[in-house]
């Protein structure tokens, strides 16, 4: 159900027959599916800088969450729903935001995750609820803007085996990387078009001293917070010295030293094991380094995960919170409240950082490796997929070592050495003026992937759909009056 039933209550009170003000009538009501808005996802934060800046006086937002609803986000009426990625949860958002009305569908998900809307009838994803709302005709209610990753090359050499499926089921296939359209627009009818991520105005260089005094004081302050609990203090008890000496001892601290940061998911795909291995060399050889790790699960508990604290400790690194003067940092998310400024902490840490790391088995656009560039630092990344597209000097990049195929989709995935990662890093830490010529072209690159650059590019693929709106709208028309003339028998 919708957030705000107040607000909705509010709407019928003062319109009872349902009619519409012109200008309600004149706005294109889109409705979005992907991750919460207020997710730290790659997903979650895409979407959240998207529909916070689409003119509410064109467009009517609606926004349904794989998970749960979001909420605090003024003028985008926010639905949830826990069923696997919102399938049952389309049908009440649907009769409550558009009604009787058609709308634009926008969603940001892998392909296979939608397949529930373009094979409602075979989709092991689908229900019964989703079933019946597509034979009632509910596919013909919407025009679908599908926006999606393709991030690794399938037995063919072009996508995994199902992706032209379902793209070809989207009324306007967008993709977020030039590597994915080339390798889907063969194999597909549908004209493919082309909208890469943006990256806010949050993201730019600042001095690296003063983002490591900032990050250290934050890091500081939670350590002893929760140094303080373990000894039992409550709030407003006064911390001894020597609780307070135990949390500077384990909080994280720069130093002088290089420092790396990575930010990824700890998924199966997402090699963290290889970047803290390519880590432990680098700090044989440099003793004073430093990782940072946005990881979302330091444990790793699950079936899809890394158990990184136990990788950490095998490898003889020092971990935060658990170790004296820790040379590894895992955080397990920076999510950002409302009210603050829109990824001020991620800017910190890349800014405090002086080249940042993006070691997976694919990517389907690489957004660290933007935000990363934005703040002026290099990103070393594999070889492979939109990482090589987004890459501003070969020297980035390094080469796949060997190649694997996941037993499901049959997407090839690269392996990479950890040496090969390792003696990347060191050449970073040893050339200083490399790191500022490759900070130099990332900024440039950045300056062409601000919001106020792409924004206008979202803005024409609305407006298409829009049209598409529009003519359904009068074929239905038409086709209503045909059936009224027909004599009846």
């Amino acid at each position: 159900m919708a957030d705000d039933p107040g607000r909705l209550a509010a709407e019928a009170a003062a319109d009872p027959d349902g009619a519409k003000a012109p200008a309600e009538a004149e706005r294109t009501p889109i409705l979005a599916l992907s991750d919460p808005l207020n997710a730290p996802t790659g997903f979650g934060r895409v979407a959240r800088e998207l529909f916070t800046r689409l003119p509410q006086d064109r467009f009517r937002l609606g926004y349904l969450s794989q998970w749960v609803g979001s909420r605090w986000f003024p003028g985008i009426t926010t639905y949830g729903h826990t069923s696997r990625f919102a399938a049952d949860g389309l049908v009440p958002a649907q009769a409550d935001f558009a009604g009787n009305a058609r709308f634009v569908l926008w969603t940001l998900l892998d392909p296979w995750m939608t397949s529930w809307i373009s094979h409602p009838e075979i989709s092991s994803l689908g229900t019964p609820s989703t079933r019946g709302f597509f034979r009632g005709g509910g596919r013909k209610k919407f025009v679908w803007v599908g926006h999606f990753p393709i991030d690794g090359l399938g037995p063919r050499h072009g996508p995994a085996r199902w992706v032209e499926e379902y793209v070809d089921a989207m009324d306007l296939p967008v993709a977020m990387s030039e590597w994915g359209r080339r390798i889907v627009q063969p194999l597909v009818k549908r004209e493919m078009r082309f909208v890469p991520h943006a990256v806010n105005d949050g993201f730019r260089p600042m001095p690296r001293a003063e983002a490591r005094e900032q990050v250290e004081l934050a890091g500081f302050r939670d350590m002893l917070i929760e140094r303080a609990v373990a000894h039992g203090l409550g709030e407003g008890d006064v911390v001894p010295p020597e609780v307070a000496l135990e949390a500077r001892r384990r909080s994280f601290r720069f130093g002088d030293g290089f420092a790396a940061i990575c930010v990824m998911a700890n998924r199966e795909r997402k090699y963290w094991p290889e970047v803290l291995r390519a880590f432990a060399l680098l700090a044989e050889d440099h003793p004073d380094a430093r990782l940072v790790g946005v990881c979302g699960d330091r444990k790793g508990m699950g079936d899809d995960q890394w158990a990184l604290e136990e990788i950490a400790r095998e490898l003889g690194l020092r971990l935060d919170g658990e170790a004296d003067d820790p040379n590894v940092w895992l955080l397990e998310f920076t999510q950002d409240g409302p009210g603050d400024e829109p990824d001020h902490s991620m800017r910190l840490l890349y800014c405090a950082c002086d080249a940042a790391v993006l070691l997976s088995g694919g990517e389907g656009f690489g957004l660290p490796q933007l935000e990363a560039h934005a703040c002026g630092i290099p990103c070393v990344a594999g070889d492979y997929s939109a990482s090589t597209e987004l890459a501003v000097d070969r020297r980035e990049l390094i080469e796949p070592a060997h190649w694997r195929e996941t037993p499901g989709n049959q997407v090839q995935r690269p392996l990479y050495r950890p040496r090969d990662l390792a003696q990347r890093l060191k050449w970073a830490a040893a050339n200083p003026d490399w790191r500022k010529e490759a900070g130099a072209a990332g900024t440039e690159q950045a300056a062409a992937h601000r919001w106020e650059k792409i924004l206008p590019r979202w803005l024409d693929v609305f407006a298409e759909a829009a049209a598409l709106l529009g003519q359904r709208g009068a074929e239905a028309s038409d086709a209503g009056r045909e059936k009224q003339a027909v004599p009846s028998a």
